[in-house]
This record gives C-alpha cells, structure tokens and sequence, in this order.
C-alpha cells in the first residue's frame, strides 16, 4: 500500500495561490481526483476548505519571507498527510464513503485550529505556528491499524519583522521556544511506526503580564496499547528578565518549597482522596516546586501533574489552585506586586 503521496497528486495545493472565489479553495468545475471530488461533494467540508484556504492566505501576507517560508512547509506537510490517514483499508481515498468524510472534516477542522493559533503577542510580536506531519507503515503486526501517524506543532516569533527595539527579545523568544525540541518527544520510548504521536506547544495565558506562558500537550497512542497517554507540561518566560522563568522569579526565601509542597498534598488528597499515590512528601516536593508544574491563574497558582504522576491512570490528569492569598509569604515582591488588582485585594 502507498501510503505517501507526492505533492503533484495534491489538489489541495492550488489553494496556496488561488484567487478565485469558489465555496472551496479551488475551482471544483475542475475536480478530478478523489480528494477534489470529496471536497466538492460536501457542502461542509468545502466550507472548511474555503476557510482554510482564507486564513492560510491572511496569515502567510503577514509573515516575513524568512518565516513564510517553514509556515508553508507546514501546509505541504498537512497536504500530504490529510489524504493518507483518511484512505481505506485498500489503501485509497473514497470520496463516497461516510468514514473519509468524517476523517476529512476533523483534519480540517483540526487545521483549521492549527492556523487559528497565528497572532500578536507581546509587544505586538507576530507569532505563527510550525507545523509537522508524517505518516508511516505501521509495523505493528495488527490488521487493523494500517499507519502510523505523527502531527507536531510550536509556536515561532517572526523575529525578521520585529521592531528594531524588539529584536533581542524576539530572538531570545525563539530560543526559549525551541530550547527543547518537540518533535519525536512523546514517544516514550515506542517506535515511530508502532505509535500515534500528536504534540503542540501553544501559549497560554498567564496573571502577570510579567510572564510569557506556553503549553506543551502531547498523545501518545502505542499501536495495541490498552489506552492513550496524553500529557502536558507549562513552559515560562520571564519578560522582565529577558529569559526563561525561574522558581526564584516567583518565590523568595527558604521556606516556600515546604509550604507550597504541604498546601498541594492537602489539595491532593482531598481531591482525589483514596486514589492519591505518593508515598512520601519529598516526592511531591520534587514535581510542585518545578515551573513546568505550574500555571499563573487570577486566583492563583494552578498546580497540574500529568497521569500517574501522584494518582493511577483512572484519575486522568490532576490539577489544584493554590490561592494567591495562601502563598503570600512566600511571594517574591516583584511579582506579587504585578498580579491582578482581584488577586491583590486577597492578599
């Protein structure tokens, strides 16, 4: 089976340079191969078509040539991907059948997302999304999973259009952003053609204007496993500093490890009662006093563990707010002092 197709057998390519005004993003007159006859059959997934083909165009008018340029490689990737983890058991793509419908939309949809992602951030910073796709053979053994599938996304600052003033802070952005690679890092140790990948790093919001917060989300299906793993991490940036957060940009003094430690284990046990797994307070201490560990909420500092982090899988992924006003002690004044006024009244 021919699981990877060449970009010339693509109809969804005419998009990145069509200018005609059709409900899809190509003129569906001239529909021919299968994915065109399916887009074109399908009032809804023409309109997603349409729409992508929209944003795309939008977005790639903002960007710099240096930072288009892996945005379409983005695209071509999606290109190729979509049409091959939406073909039959024979290995073909069948406009009439509901379940390639159904696998078309919710690529698209999920595409559609994927661009959504492009905007101003700090500074009016332009940030855009990077986008990878691939499918393999599966070598799983198994008659019902046919390919292995991987999709990576992160966010990159385009820092070729920043402001002069702005430069150093774009470049230490894209450092900071691709400081760990994303790509290949959640397959916990299965090979790529016996896994399902999905991987995204995508900013989030964060209290203090002070910080630049992203999330890394990651699913991990092994071909034949029992049930998926999915997971999160939080990545910071400090703004003020020019560079990555450390827990001394939030904390100060000797005694906050404990306390933030004990008012998470009392969290904990009260949220997930007999299924809280961890033995011993050290443990919890190594993960809650971790950045990656936290998000910068209004109300205040959300702790988030991954599965069987401090619960079996059963508990899925837990998360418990620490009131501001329950860690003031331990604040570090600067940032105390940058958080909202709703927080601040609290403390």
């Amino acid at each position: 089976m021919r699981i990877a197709l060449t970009l010339a057998t693509l109809p969804l390519i005419f998009f990145l340079h069509s200018k005609h005004s059709f409900a899809a993003s190509f003129d569906c007159a001239k529909a021919k191969r299968p994915a065109e006859i399916l887009i074109c059959g399908n009032p809804a997934l023409s309109k997603l078509d349409g729409q992508m083909g929209e944003i795309y165009r939008k977005n790639l008018a903002e960007l710099s040539s240096n930072a288009a340029q892996p945005y379409k490689d983005g695209q071509r990737d999606w290109l190729i991907y979509w049409p091959g983890l939406c073909v039959n058991d024979a290995g073909k793509l069948e406009p009439k059948s509901p379940e390639t419908l159904q696998c078309a939309k919710t690529e698209y949809a999920a595409r559609v997302a994927t661009l959504k992602l492009q905007k101003r951030t700090i500074e009016g910073l332009l940030a855009y999304p990077v986008s990878h796709y691939r499918i393999l053979k599966s070598t799983a053994g198994l008659d019902f999973i046919k390919n292995a599938h991987h999709t990576e996304t992160r966010m990159a600052i385009d820092s070729e259009a920043a402001p002069p003033e702005q430069k150093e802070l774009a470049n230490a952005l894209n450092h900071w952003l691709g400081s760990a690679p994303i790509e290949n890092s959640n397959t916990n140790g299965e090979d790529e053609t016996t896994s399902d990948t999905e991987i995204q790093l995508s900013f989030k919001d964060a209290a203090s204007p002070l910080i630049l917060s992203a999330q890394q989300t990651g699913f991990l299906m092994g071909h034949g496993a029992a049930h998926p793993l999915s997971t999160a991490s939080q990545r910071h940036f400090n703004l003020l500093s020019k560079r990555p957060l450390r827990a001394d940009d939030i904390f100060q003094g000797k005694d906050w490890e404990e306390m933030l430690t004990r008012l998470a284990e009392k969290a904990l046990k009260k949220q997930l009662g007999d299924n809280y797994s961890v033995d011993k307070s050290e443990a919890l201490k190594a993960l809650v006093i971790q950045p990656d560990h936290w998000v910068f909420d209004k109300k205040g500092l959300t702790l988030t563990f991954n599965p069987y982090e401090v619960a079996p899988y059963v508990a899925g992924a837990p998360e418990v707010m620490i009131p501001w006003s329950s860690l003031t002690s331990g604040l570090n004044p600067v940032f105390s002092a940058s958080l909202p006024k709703a927080a601040a009244s609290r403390r």
